[in-house]
């Protein structure tokens, strides 16, 4: 059995991510499938003059929207698998979840949300590759 962990946001990198995860599937494995809401990052460089609780909540809203798409995708293809939500930085959240969750393999994309035509690689990827206690499998 191969546990499996796919770090999700609303990026392209993070769609392909989750399908390398499907094709990499085998009856018996499961798949976590994981959300952070980085509220502190967010509101600092978001200049927001939304009150904080209110983003807040929009934040963990839109999570588990995207969650719930995961969800139905995932229960269309028959897979195991669950799904998690959690609040903090993506990058130490990531690395923290794959000691707790027993993961084999994390798989994330190269860059999320935050893509540039210069990075080749996000921070959290970077982050996550140097700092895992397993394989890491970066999509671009």
């Amino acid at each position: 059995m191969t546990r499996y962990l796919v770090a999700i946001d609303r990026s392209e990198s993070a769609k392909r991510a989750f399908a390398r995860a499907v094709s990499l599937y085998k009856p018996g494995d499961h798949i976590d499938i994981l959300t952070v809401t980085d509220l502190v990052h967010f509101y600092i460089t978001s200049g927001s003059s939304v009150a904080f609780e209110e983003l807040k909540n929009k934040m963990k809203e839109n999570a588990q929207n995207l969650l719930k798409e995961y969800e139905t995708d995932a229960k269309s293809k028959g897979l195991d698998f669950s799904l998690h939500s959690i609040e903090g930085s993506a990058r130490d959240a990531i690395v923290e979840q794959i000691s707790i969750l027993k993961t084999d393999i994390v798989l994330l994309g190269q860059v999320g949300l935050t893509v540039t035509k210069s990075v080749s690689i996000g921070s959290t990827s970077d982050f996550v590759i140097r700092n895992a206690s397993c394989d890491v499998l970066i999509t671009k």
